[in-house]
């Protein structure tokens, strides 16, 4: 039976079917994706490893784009490569040291990559080959839209499905994750909701796939005290600004910052840093002693070697004399070269705080059980000076960017990290007993350190996802131990100093539990008590939400669809819904479930009279109802479909503000106005035979997605409006539409598929 349904908006049919052929299109839409072969080369897939693939690929049909978050040690890689298992150009960009990581990871999967690293696209390579699928790990990397190497990202995105790899997407706020979502969606990702950043993650922890994945429990943090020290805070705060090149400006309310976490660090790194902040002065002071004001290229012909400052004679390296008066300037460097030298003659009668740091670790390297450990830094000076202390003992050794190092010599990266790698055999190494490894953050990513027990920090990072990237080093599948320690020093500050800047990393590390309902920002890390506040109610909804669903998608009708095209992917604004009806026992006087399709998802509500309900923890409770018989009864429909329109009409309207999940970019939506200029202008007559061709136009620009494409956009519209002829315009605006997606971008107006009305 199909017949239109006369209500009030005749724009909108209905056509009235039978229940389970509504049921069967929910079922359809719902659905999980295709499965993912178990083998992927001579690599055999897990269990999550498969569901993540097939679940990308379906974001990725949708958005043409996708960002895989999965915890650390669940195999990030062999999901990513899963999912691009097909494609005939794959490009994967990588940290310069992960390089030879991804080229095993390809060979085993039996795919070829060009493998790209993000230094690489920093300094400016543009000899990139045409992808047809990119993957970048360690996207974080890539958060800042003003860098080279993210526009180098985005123009990689032109065209081709780009996949992000990051257990880490946040180190500053929400906007880290917006910026890396809009390398493919664009403005999209800075103007939608929040819905529209959960549709394009895929995230799962360690603990949801507990089955699948066995990887270490973390043991709450343990605090390491190191002795106070109150005059030093105090003179590192009252050091004067420092006196800038004559080409430059200083970062002077960052200084004083910069020290306290340089000393918190340790004594070493504030130490190198004063010695480097007196010799700047003292060159500076010479140079305007001799008339000179040097530019900052001048400045650095003054080099600081072994303690001792190399004066360079300042006639040669600044050969312009600087008329200026000088007074001013000199009495600053005074000022500021005092006050270098009060905080180092303070530093270093005060109490040592590095000895304090020694003592800790070698006590917990006499522990019985201790079965080896990390020591992580954010400073070279750091992880330098403590492996100079500890350098005799056996089992110490030293990695970062300057090369790995032990009591024996120098060791190369690789073989400093194979001493730290479980055996084949999963026992632990018994090539060295490696008791201490003192480590750069250059450490913290894409390595296995799976021997190893015990992360300490010696410093705290301002990004709580360096934190967790240290922790996730250890906390693998592979781990020979079964829980992991974790430490960290104090700051040699008072307890309140301590207590705000822990409640400033939570506060980032809050930031991102809402958008994409992932713990691994605050579990591991050093406010464990906050670990307990996000919950895994989310996932276990949608998972009784599938459960609920499956018997549906057994009919013979669901079967008969499934060879057919998601009827999500294939809706338009002129497809007539599917509305049925059937009698349900007590309840509401009546209660609809309706699939509707709002940018590009499929949303799945329960309406009544006066609420609505969506969550689909709700939804799956209240779908007994809608499993009733055929009833026929379908004069109910002139009260419900009312209410479903209404419903809709307000979804259409959130979309039209902007609070809607798919609100159309600013680019294109000036773009639209000036098509619509172009065609408003032109001859009645030549206007008709121009209509075709403008329309493909806006097709064309409506199919623009991603960062880059949208600023070749912007480029042509600025070359429109010096163009006068409609032709030269569609040259114009055609030459833009290089950016267009494969994948369609979601529609803009949210349309309702289906709906079944359950009637008491």
């Amino acid at each position: 039976m199909d017949s239109a349904i006369g209500i009030a908006d005749a724009r909108l049919p209905w056509s009235i079917v039978q229940a389970h052929v509504v049921r069967a299109i929910v079922a359809q839409a719902l659905a999980p994706p295709p499965p993912i072969p178990a083998m992927l080369g001579v690599v055999e897939l897990r269990p999550h490893q498969r569901e993540g693939a097939a679940q990308l690929t379906r974001v990725l049909q949708t958005f043409g784009g996708a960002l895989l978050a999965d915890d650390v040690g669940m195999g990030k890689t062999f999901t990513a490569l899963a999912t691009a298992r097909t494609v005939d150009s794959l490009v994967v960009v990588a940290p310069a040291a992960l390089r030879s990581m991804w080229r095993d990871a390809t060979e085993r999967a039996a795919m070829r990559a060009t493998i790209v690293s993000h230094e690489q696209l920093s300094a400016g390579r543009t000899d990139l080959p045409r992808a047809s699928f990119v993957i970048v790990d360690e996207a974080h990397h890539a958060r800042n839209p003003h860098t080279v190497r993210y526009r180098a990202l985005a123009r990689l995105a032109l065209g081709a499905p780009m996949l992000l790899l990051t257990a880490t997407p946040f180190h500053n706020g929400e906007r880290d994750l917006r910026h890396l979502l809009a390398l493919f969606l664009g403005e999209r990702a800075l103007l939608g909701a929040d819905d529209l950043l959960r549709a394009c993650t895929v995230r799962r922890l360690a603990t949801d796939v507990a089955d699948d994945v066995r990887v270490p429990t973390v043991a709450p943090l343990r605090w390491l005290s190191v002795p106070h020290n109150e005059d030093l805070v105090r003179a590192l705060t009252a050091i004067p600004a420092p006196v800038p090149p004559r080409d430059g400006g200083s970062a002077d309310a960052l200084l004083a910052l910069l020290l306290i976490r340089l000393w918190c660090s340790s004594d070493w790194a504030l130490r190198a840093a004063l010695r480097r902040l007196l010799a700047r002065a003292t060159a500076l002071t010479a140079a305007l002693q001799d008339g000179r004001y040097p530019l900052r290229e001048e400045l650095a012909s003054w080099r600081l070697d072994d303690d001792a400052l190399q004066l360079a004679f300042t006639p040669l390296v600044v050969p312009a004399p600087h008329h200026g008066d000088v007074r001013l300037l000199l009495d600053r460097l005074d000022a500021h070269a005092a006050a270098i030298r009060h905080a180092t003659d303070i530093l270093a009668r005060g109490p040592s705080a590095d000895g304090a740091r020694q003592m800790h670790l070698e006590r917990m390297m006499e522990e019985p059980d201790c079965s080896g450990i990390v020591a992580f830094t954010q400073f070279e000076a750091t992880a330098r000076g403590l492996f100079r202390r500890l350098r005799d003992r056996a089992g110490v050794a030293v990695l970062s960017a300057h090369g790995g190092e032990t009591a024996t010599g120098r060791l190369s990266r690789d073989d400093v990290l194979r001493l730290a790698l479980p055996a084949p055999n999963g026992v632990p190494n018994p090539r060295l007993p490696l008791r201490l490894l003192i480590a750069t953050d250059l450490l913290s990513e894409g390595v296995n350190l799976g021997q190893l027990q015990h992360v300490v920090h010696l410093d705290l990072p301002w990004t709580p996802a360096r934190l967790q990237q240290r922790v996730g080093r250890l906390r693998r599948p592979e781990s020979t131990h079964a829980r992991l320690l974790v430490s960290a020093f104090e700051p040699p500050a008072s307890a309140e100093r301590l207590a705000g800047i822990v409640r400033t990393l939570q506060k980032k590390a809050s930031a991102g539990e809402r958008l994409i309902a992932t713990r691994e920002l605050l579990a591991g890390a050093p406010w464990e008590a906050v670990a307990d506040r996000t919950s895994t109610g989310q996932l276990d909804a949608d998972a009784e939400l599938r459960r609920r669903l499956h018997a549906w998608s057994e009919s013979d009708d669901a079967v008969r669809l499934a060879g057919s095209p998601n009827p999500v992917a294939t809706t338009t604004r002129n497809r007539r819904p599917q509305v049925a009806v059937v009698r349900s026992a007590g309840g509401a006087p009546w209660q609809a479930l309706v699939l509707a399709v709002i940018g590009g998802l499929p949303r799945l509500v329960v309406l009544t009279e006066s609420q609505v309900e969506d969550s689909p923890a709700t939804v799956a409770s209240l779908l007994g109802p809608f499993e009733g018989h055929e009833d026929g009864g379908h004069h109910v429909l002139t009260e419900a479909v009312p209410v479903i329109e209404a419903w809709l009409s307000a979804r259409r309207a959130e979309a039209m503000t902007g609070d809607g999940i798919s609100r159309l970019p600013r680019v294109q939506v000036r773009a639209m106005h000036a098509l619509g200029r172009m065609e408003r202008a032109l001859p009645r007559a030549e206007r008709l035979r121009a209509t075709a061709r403008i329309e493909h136009l806006r097709n064309n620009v409506l199919a623009i997605r991603g960062a880059a494409a949208e600023q070749e956009l912007s480029q042509a519209l600025g070359a429109l409006s010096l163009t006068e002829h409609s032709h030269a315009a569609d040259a114009v605006l055609a030459a833009a539409s290089r950016g267009g997606s494969p994948h369609p971008a979601p529609d803009a107006e949210p349309t309702i598929l289906c709906a079944i009305v359950a009637s008491p």
